[in-house]
């Protein structure tokens, strides 16, 4: 009997988990400071090089495994290995937060395929080709020394000898691609602990128990269209910059997200409006962080749509006393007068313009409030007169502080066209607890085919990416525009 067979064409993996990791490994090892990564200090560059050490010797096990024959174990043990490694890694960065300060540009952040995602995808293939390289190898040994295997459909068992037939039984080599799958699903995007109760679309967030009492736990909702993960999208004016980067280099490390969209409403941004399962999730999450938390308060932050989702969240919920300040960023807490004066508030095809449902007053969309167009047009909520008003919530919640940011007349959804009278509804009613209302506007953008500002100005959406020291500040208490203003690098804020 041989013992060189010949090579499954799978055994390839193991080159390519060299070729995947063999180059960062070595400048890991080297000069892990050059690595192109965010927040490296001591402790991380000492973790970044025993890695590298444990990754290049998993490469030198993989160099000399590739050309041994296929059916010696210690072959399929080492694929078992990778399997899980590379399962589990890329689980990791499909979850991570931005942490390599480059970006592939609009097109390739619109569908979120950000350089940590795509390390992911190619962990992802290799783990897949890994998991099943132990099945294949067996199925190969089984071909060539069918004298001594029985082996069915599914499983195989090595008989040694001249014994007689027996039933076959359960073979140990299915047990990667099981493995696999149970690696990649069981890992969820939060983390030490947290578990939300509601968040069936997913989010982010957890910390460690010791850094739960420094500061407050910020809780970020997203907009129409988006996810959770939007809130690592780069600063226009340092790729490296994101919302989510400012607080955690500012010593945030309680930092929560949840995705408050399915999948499909993401793409189909017409067709999406208030209601109760959206603020069941809103309100939700914040009593969840809450309770992680110790039942401390937290800092809410929304943008666009994730403003008023999160007030009514909090208002359907009655969590208020839950809350310690919120920060509304473009947020249309009047109506989009100008966006949806042409499909008006019962319009079947672009319920997001809708009026409140007559039947059921927490169904409602951004149809204006003021507008005044009969008891079917109804919306109090986007109203500047109604009790109930989104902005009036300042002197409802006396015990909160209210912020806000807007991009003022160049916000390309709000007020479309540029003009004063129209860009209404994106900061509170003044009040003691309303320190200040900041305008970061610029120019007049439009959206671009990446759901982003284009190159032209700050409007509706650098308004939140751009915006990350102002929040901080916000965050820390800051009682003027001022001091509101301090360490943002656009180009205005007033």
């Amino acid at each position: 009997m041989s013992l060189q067979g010949a090579r499954s064409p799978l055994a390839v993996v193991f080159l390519l988990h060299i070729a995947l990791e063999a180059p960062i490994a070595f400048q890991g090892v080297w000069s892990p400071a050059t690595l192109p990564f965010l927040q490296l200090n001591n402790t991380t560059l000492v973790v970044v090089k025993m890695y590298s050490a444990l990754v290049l010797a998993s490469c030198l096990m993989c160099l000399l495994c590739y050309p041994l024959p296929e059916f010696l174990p210690g072959k399929r043990a080492l694929a078992l290995g990778l399997c899980i490694y590379h399962s589990v890694a890329s689980t990791i960065l499909f979850q991570a937060p931005r942490f390599i300060p480059h970006t592939l540009g609009p097109f390739m952040e619109h569908y979120n395929l950000t350089p940590e995602v795509l390390w992911g995808v190619f962990h992802g293939f290799v783990g897949l080709g890994v998991g099943s390289l132990p099945d294949v190898l067996s199925r190969t040994h089984a071909r060539e020394h069918e004298s001594t295997c029985i082996r069915d459909t599914r499983q195989h068992q090595l008989l040694l000898g001249n014994q007689a037939s027996q039933p076959a039984q359960p073979g140990p080599m299915h047990i990667p691609l099981l493995l696999l799958a149970l690696c990649t699903t069981a890992l969820a995007q939060f983390t030490d602990g947290f578990a939300p109760t509601n968040a069936p679309y997913g989010g982010f967030g957890g910390c460690p128990s010791s850094s739960r009492s420094s500061h407050p736990a910020i809780v970020f909702l997203h907009g129409n269209g988006g996810q959770a993960s939007d809130w690592s999208h780069p600063s226009s004016v340092s790729s490296s910059t994101s919302p989510i980067s400012h607080f955690r280099n500012a010593g945030y490390p309680c930092l929560f997200g949840v995705t408050w969209l399915s999948p499909s409403e993401q793409g189909t941004t017409n067709l999406n409006y208030h209601q109760e399962s959206k603020a069941q999730i809103a309100g939700d999450f914040v009593r969840d962080v809450s309770a992680y938390m110790g039942g401390a308060k937290v800092v809410v932050i929304g943008h666009s749509m994730g403003v008023t989702v999160g007030l009514h969240g909090l208002d359907y919920t009655a969590r208020w006393t839950l809350v310690q300040t919120y920060i509304a960023i473009a947020g249309a807490m009047l109506g989009l007068k100008v966006s949806c004066a042409t499909s008006g508030y019962a319009n079947p095809a672009f319920p997001t313009c809708g009026s409140q449902n007559l039947l059921d007053s927490n169904i409602f969309g951004f149809w204006p409030g003021d507008n005044f167009d009969g008891p079917a047009a109804a919306n109090p909520r986007m109203s500047s007169t109604a009790s109930n008003a989104f902005i009036k919530r300042p002197s409802q919640h006396t015990g909160v502080k209210f912020y806000s940011i807007n991009a003022g007349t160049s916000d390309q959804f709000i007020c479309p066209d540029h003009n004063a009278a129209t860009c209404v509804g994106m900061k509170f009613s003044a009040g003691s607890n309303v320190p200040a209302a900041i305008d970061v506007g610029v120019g007049t953008p439009a959206t671009n085919a990446a759901q982003t500002d284009d190159t032209s100005g700050v409007g509706h959406f650098r308004a939140k990416t751009d915006s990350g020291a102002i929040q901080v500040n916000m965050v820390a208490g800051c009682a003027t525009a001022a001091s509101c203003c301090a360490g943002y690098d656009g180009v205005h804020c007033g």
